[in-house]
């Protein structure tokens, strides 16, 4: 240990900055991977170096996902855009960090020449804190690629005074989420035979005002509906829904999917 300490290092950085508030903003987790070798096998972490990355990160307030295989929040699972992928990497010559977005491009590299690296990861943080200012911007955020949903041009205003002026179906009504880590309000419409849930509300920047979560088909068997609901990452499942009194809990299961239901609480009206 004392020998690696006298070893002297030379730090090239491939970019002279990283400036934050134009380039990290967008990215609203840091997933900060285990440490590799040049092979990319996981190797052991003596220094301790993807935990220190982990922790300045966390100093600078950003939400960090420590190793890749960790579990992911539900939301960077529907959009890996929201993530900032770092790549620890060295072996005996140097240590290489790279910020990769979701589509696999590389945001920033810095590549590490030496043996010590707890004097490196310093320089490497002092670098990174001469612009420290970081704030979430979900304008910033690239949404990836989605499959494409209907939209219909319904606020919440026009769908309360279609409820109130008209004699409306059991199922229809504002709705929200309801026992669930997914955060949707909901207004639930007839359309011809059909019946159409719209987002209203959505923590999921790939949800829009106005996109069609979810189509109701009216059965023979009272208060069950056949449906196809749209996931998070905008992909349809076909499924059942069960309507009793001011709920609705939709079935979701298939091959990736925990199987569960999503409860939709009626907030409106109040009938």
């Amino acid at each position: 240990m004392k020998l690696i300490q006298k070893i002297s290092i030379l730090v090239i950085l491939l970019s002279s900055n990283i400036n934050f508030a134009q380039e990290f903003n967008g990215y609203k987790y840091i997933v900060v991977s285990n440490l590799f070798n040049s092979s990319d096998e996981y190797i052991d972490d003596y220094f301790k170096i993807s935990e220190q990355v982990s922790d300045y990160f966390t100093k600078k307030n950003m939400i960090v996902i420590k190793g890749l295989d960790t579990e992911k929040p539900r939301e960077l699972k529907f959009n890996m855009c929201l993530g900032l992928f770092v790549k620890v990497e060295k072996n005996e010559k140097y240590m290489y960090i790279e910020f990769i977005n979701c589509k696999a491009e590389k945001i920033k590299s810095i590549y590490v020449k030496g043996r010590n690296y707890a004097d490196a990861l310093l320089q490497i943080f002092e670098k990174l804190d001469q612009n420290p200012t970081y704030a979430y911007d979900e304008k910033l955020t690239s949404l990836g690629e989605f499959p494409t949903v209907e939209n219909i041009s319904k606020n919440e205003n026009e769908l309360k005074a279609y409820f109130d002026s008209t004699k409306i179906d059991d199922i229809e009504g504002i709705y929200k989420t309801y026992q669930s880590d997914s955060n949707y309000k909901l207004g639930i419409f007839k359309d011809g035979d059909l019946y159409k849930a719209i987002i209203i509300e959505s923590d999921y920047l790939q949800w829009k005002k106005g996109d069609v979560k979810a189509i109701f088909e009216s059965t023979a068997a009272e208060g069950v509906f056949s449906t196809k609901f749209f996931m998070g990452d905008k992909t349809s499942i076909e499924t059942f829904a069960n309507l009793e009194g001011g709920l609705v809990s939709i079935e979701l299961k298939g091959e990736n999917i925990k199987k569960d239901d999503m409860k939709l609480l009626r907030l409106y009206p109040k009938k």
